[in-house]
């Protein structure tokens, strides 16, 4: 039975690499030495999870080891045994076969015995084949090698063809025709390329050494830079900390001008309320003085121009003067600035990983991918409505009709998105294969499972948000997004298979173009904080969707029900909006919350919605107008008061020192005092000669004409008029005597008199409002300033904490890369020592006079390790650090910057004294001006007309040349003319888009999808979107919804630059505010406007071929007429 031959490597420790000893079996099958695996094991004692260190499959609890007894036994046959390893271990002397105890060493081998002999076992074998042909080399431990195992032949013959030696037999059996040469003159031959493999040797060992130098070099740098950018990010945070002092300080200086200015038109407006206390007061005597006259005809005469007491108008309303808002915006800064500063913190720390003296390996095959390959698949409780899922949902398809999925908490209702069923976590990669007609884009993205998922806010979208990364896919390009950030690729689309690999854990995302070959398309290092779902988005250009199209409902004007508190079913009375957006009187939802203080669970009485805690509640300013609108039945009109001077009527007798007189004579027509009153009643004793209570009027109660008293008043013609007059001029005219009419207007002139009244008394209220509301804005602007320099402090500590970690982070890395390159030396300096070894056995190689022995090794020894081996050192400079902590605090500053010109501006808008608002569209239209669009503004699409006045978006491009200021992605066009001072425009809008009507800055950004060039969607625009339902306020990507219902097509567009005020109307028979906006205009505004497709429209797009007018938007001329507006 022939014997089993094995190889001590068979049999080695995985771990020590050597022989087994104490051998044992573990249950995922591997042997290790005892020894070995116990404390391998003893290392994972605190996981309590122990693995296999060659296959890592894990178990718990600990296996009991127990010795393996058939290992035992072949290991000590294998060592009893005289088999010799395939490939010795290493140099030593060959034993003599012939000895039969102590084995003296061989000098000759014999290629016919097959035998090693020592010196006398070699004599003997001279004798025993004296004369016979016994070939005899140096002594050797490799005889079997030499033989054919097949032939028992020796290999003295080369085979070319296939690179091994043979025997004669097998030249001429299984090797015929094979090109074949002597094992000697193939010696020759290998010679030559020895002494070249070993120059490569010595080559390696100097490349080596160079490289070993230059990484110790490296590691000294990479901690000179470590301690520089430690350096660096101290003093940038001691700077910044400084900057931030500043600031604080100048929060507290704006609050304090702003209170001075504030309290000093206070006190300017109560001091015009005294004296308007005070006139009203001397009108009010007039009218008493009127009241109480007997004279009917001054009576009648001076009715018409009797003071009218002030429309409400012109009581003073008392603003909301308080600075809370001051501390709401420095802790918004602050959370602001602390947030920035972590999210930079994250960037940087991502930056700092990527940091390395030596470099992580590339892949670079796809099956250097497949490694890590994961099958996903897509879940239904994510998708969108039109994505149809299909194969197992392994496949999403855009679909014209609504898909019967289930509500779900996690489906996307308004993006065409879905993401998959699992997790990413490690290393991963998948592959996905997109198709589509015409101008489809496909996005490929990542996302944490907390994004959002109700809503067209960039909160849900792929790639516009911190919480996703993608690629978005088209058939000429791609384009990477992230944040809300676009960055465009220069890889031209090759391939419609895309490779995506992550590394969770060092934060890689990698993109790949799939084909014959692996292609980057872009890599992204970050840091992952939650685990990632792989996503999909489906993107149609507007012309290629198809949409459901439906009519617009009616709507109509508010009522009083819908501004009725569903407790009490009455009208609003302080009116407030709690969470869930529905809205009470404060005092039925109070009584409400109250009942529930012992659950500590509050609710509203409509959607049962709960809170806890028990929710602030503050009035709705906006809701409390509109209450207040309605309960006006008629605006009033404000008419002037015209007072008459109080004063004695003279005597029209007495000469020198005029005396007051008592009574005046309607037939002498002059006043008399006591005395002359008595002489004028003895002169006419007995003649009746009207008398009736001094008054300086008696020329106008005689008529001019006819001289005759004025007694008849006509009210056809409003006047007083004699008897005379009534039969000619006045004939057929309505009269009455002038004591009838004076009993009719007396009873107008009580009504007046009861409106002073009462102007005095609010106006005497709204004084002692005006002093409390100085006194709290006073105690307003002390809690500023401390809430502000507390706010301000904590925000310093913040940052201190922030510089700690980031110098904490980068001496962790310094640790981290140091240990790495420390590990790296070594291993060089084990290759160096490996090199050194194999150039001294191709030395012996080359001495050698076995030509079989030199055939046969050389292709084992004669391999140098590849390029690839040896390792590249990177730039591990942490510059990138310092200008990145640099890069910080000038974000910081900026944001510090701009939240305080925010600021500023919101404090300059704290007023005890509201603004007065302007009431009639004659109010405007003396800042009526003229705007002309500009063309080389105008998107393509958009058809101008009527002397640029007028916009149509039709879906033919028109022939408008290049121009860097022309939009050329979103419908939109800017006007000619900025807007300057004070200034009003009307706008009228039709057809099937919404339409935005928008001001903007002319450092708008133009070209791309960028939010930075769509009105309302960034910082340097306003924009109010119209649509035949509803209105909705954009600014800085944040939407307002409005609850105004349209009524009117025509947008009237206030601005009042210097005040910062911007405000758009609803123009019909009245005109009515839609939303007015306070804030600080830094640059010259340009009227603009934007026309976006609703979901219903395209469905009629698809079914025209030639030029479509869509809609379109016209700037209007001004008819002159005063038009009222309710508030």
């Amino acid at each position: 039975m022939a014997e089993a031959r094995f190889s001590h490597d068979q049999f080695r420790c995985p771990v020590c690499l050597d022989l087994l000893k104490d051998p044992v079996t573990i249950p995922c099958g591997h042997s290790y030495c005892n020894s070995c695996i116990t404390d391998h094991w003893n290392q994972e004692v605190q996981k309590r999870v122990y693995s296999c260190p060659e296959c890592r499959q894990t178990f718990r609890p600990r296996p009991a080891l127990n010795k393996s007894t058939m290992l035992a036994e072949v290991l000590e046959q294998l060592k009893k045994s005289k088999l010799q390893t395939a490939v010795p271990a290493g140099p030593g002397d060959v034993k003599c076969d012939v000895c039969t105890v102590r084995k003296h060493k061989a000098v000759k081998s014999c290629l016919v015995c097959l035998n090693s002999f020592c010196q006398n076992h070699l004599e003997q074998h001279e004798n025993l084949f004296k004369g016979k042909r016994h070939d005899l080399i140096d002594a050797t431990g490799r005889l079997q090698e030499m033989i054919c195992h097949q032939h028992e032949k020796l290999l003295d013959v080369y085979c070319r063809t296939d690179k091994r030696c043979i025997c004669m037999v097998c030249m001429v059996d299984e090797h015929r025709n094979h090109e074949t040469v002597s094992t000697a003159a193939e010696r020759t031959e290998k010679q030559n390329d020895l002494v070249e493999r070993q120059r490569e040797f010595q080559q390696q060992i100097q490349e080596r050494e160079k490289k070993l130098q230059e990484l110790k070099e490296a590691v000294k740098a990479h901690k000179r830079s470590a301690q520089t950018a430690v350096e660096d990010s101290e003093r940038i945070f001691t700077e910044l900390i400084r900057s931030i002092e500043r600031r604080r300080s100048e929060v507290t200086q704006i609050i304090r001008d702003r209170e001075k200015i504030v309290v000093s038109q206070a006190e300017a407006l109560m001091e015009r309320i005294k004296q308007e206390i005070d006139q009203l007061r001397r009108r009010d005597a007039e009218l008493q003085q009127l009241s109480q006259t007997q004279n009917h005809t001054h009576f009648l005469q001076s009715f018409p121009t009797l003071p009218v007491p002030p429309g409400s108008p012109d009581v003073p309303s008392i603003a909301d003067g308080s600075l809370d808002v001051v501390g709401k915006s420095v802790s918004k800064l602050r959370q602001k600035l602390e947030d920035f500063c972590r999210e930079e913190t994250e960037k940087l720390a991502g930056r700092v990983i990527c940091i390395q003296i030596i470099p992580t390996p590339e892949y670079e095959s796809r099956k250097d991918f497949l490694q890590y390959f994961f099958q996903f698949t897509l879940d239904p409780n994510t998708a969108h409505q039109r994505l149809y899922l299909s194969e197992k949902n392994r496949v999403a398809a855009y679909n014209t009709i609504l898909q019967k999925y289930s509500d779900h908490p996690g489906r996307f209702s308004y993006w065409w998105q879905v993401l998959c069923r699992e997790s990413v976590h490690g290393r991963c990669y998948w592959e996905v294969e997109w198709s589509g007609i015409g101008n489809v884009d496909v996005c490929i993205s990542v996302s944490y499972k907390s994004i959002n998922r109700k809503g067209w806010g960039y909160k849900c979208k792929f790639g516009s948000n911190d919480q996703s990364w993608c690629l978005i896919c088209s058939p000429s390009s791609y384009t990477f997004c992230q944040n809300n950030q676009q960055t465009k690729l220069s890889v031209v689309s090759s391939s419609r298979r895309i490779g995506v690999y992550v590394d969770h854990s060092i934060g890689i995302l990698s993109f790949y173009s799939v084909s014959d070959t692996m292609t980057l398309i872009h890599r992204v290092q970050t840091t992952f904080t939650q685990p990632l779902y792989p996503g999909f988005w489906i993107n149609l250009s507007y012309f290629n969707r198809i949409f459901g199209l439906s009519e617009y409902p009616t709507v109509q004007l508010f009522s009083h029900d819908q501004f009725s508190c569903s407790v009490c079913l009455d009208l609003l009375k302080d009116p407030v909006t709690i969470p869930c957006g529905h809205s009470y009187c404060m005092s039925c939802i109070k009584h409400c919350w109250n009942r529930e203080d012992q659950k500590r669970v509050y609710s509203c009485p409509q959607c049962r919605q709960t809170f806890r805690p028990r929710p602030t509640l503050k009035k709705n300013t906006m809701l409390a107008e509109v209450v207040e609108q309605l309960k006006k039945t008629e605006c009033k009109t404000a008419v002037p008061a015209v007072p008459a001077g109080p004063g004695d009527v003279k005597c029209d007798v007495c000469i020198g020192r005029k005396q007051k007189a008592v009574k005046s004579c309607l037939v002498c027509l002059n006043s008399f005092c006591q005395n002359h009153l008595e002489q004028h009643e003895n002169l006419f004793k007995g003649k009746r000669h009207n008398l009736m209570d001094a008054t300086g009027y008696l020329q106008k109660m005689i008529c001019r004409k006819h001289n005759k008293l004025l007694d008849i008043f006509c009210r056809s013609d409003q006047s007083c008029i004699c008897m005379l007059c009534m039969v000619d001029e006045h004939k057929n005219h309505e009269t009455v005597s002038t004591a009838a009419e004076r009993t009719e207007k007396q009873k107008h002139l009580v009504q007046t008199q009861r409106k002073f009244q009462q102007q005095i008394q609010e106006r005497e209220k709204k004084l002692q409002e005006l002093k409390e509301a100085v006194e709290a804005h006073k105690r307003s602007a002390q809690t500023a300033v401390e809430d502000s320099e507390r706010i301000f402090t904590e925000l310093i500590r913040s940052i201190e904490r922030r510089r700690s970690e980031v110098t904490q982070m980068i001496r962790d890395r310094e640790k981290t890369e140091v240990s790495r390159a420390e590990a790296l030396l070594e291993k060089l300096k084990q290759e160096i020592d490996e090199l050194r070894r194999r150039n001294v056995e191709l030395e012996q190689l080359s001495n050698t006079h076995d030509h079989i022995h030199f055939l046969q090794s050389f292709s084992s020894l004669s391999v140098p390790p590849g390029s690839p081996d040896i390792p590249s050192i990177t730039d591990s400079s942490f510059d990138d650090v310092g200008k990145s902590v640099l890069h910080l605090r000038q974000k910081i500053e900026n944001i510090c910057k701009e939240e305080i010109e925010k600021l500023s501006g919101q404090v300059r808008c704290i007023h005890i004294v509201a603004i007065p608002k302007y009431e009639c569209r004659n109010d405007f239209i003396q800042y009526f001006h003229r705007f002309t669009l500009d063309r080389n503004t105008a998107h393509q699409r958009l058809c101008l007309s009527e002397g640029n006045t007028m916009m149509t978006n039709t879906n033919i491009d028109q022939q408008y040349p290049d121009h860097p200021d022309r939009f050329d992605r979103y419908l939109q066009v800017l006007c000619s003319e900025s807007v300057r001072g004070r200034c009003y425009w009307e706008v009228e809008w039709n057809g099937l888009c919404l339409v935005s009507v928008s001001v903007a800055y002319k450092s708008i950004r133009r070209k791309g999808w960028d939010d930075d060039c769509g009105f309302g969607y960034n910082d340097q625009s306003w924009s109010l979107v119209c649509s035949p339902s509803s209105f909705s306020f954009w600014h800085n990507n944040k939407q307002t919804k409005l609850p105004v219902v349209c009524s009117s097509s025509r947008i009237g567009v206030y601005v009042d630059h210097s005040a910062g005020t911007l405000s758009f109307y609803s123009v019909s028979d009245a005109m009515n505010l839609i939303h007015t906006v306070q804030t600080t205009f830094t640059q010259p505004l340009y009227p603009g406007f934007r026309f976006i497709f609703p979901d219903t429209l395209n469905i009629r797009l698809k079914s025209l071929f030639g030029s479509v007018e869509i809609s379109t938007v016209k700037m209007c001329d001004i008819e002159m007429q005063g038009q009222r507006f309710c508030k």
